[in-house]
């Protein structure tokens, strides 16, 4: 439940980095 919840938290921060990984 708080990884959960620390994962949605850092969602953009991720996402970000996922996106700098496929350019």
């Amino acid at each position: 439940m708080l990884l959960s919840c620390a994962i949605l938290w850092n969602f953009p921060l991720i996402n970000q980095i996922l996106t700098n990984n496929l350019n």
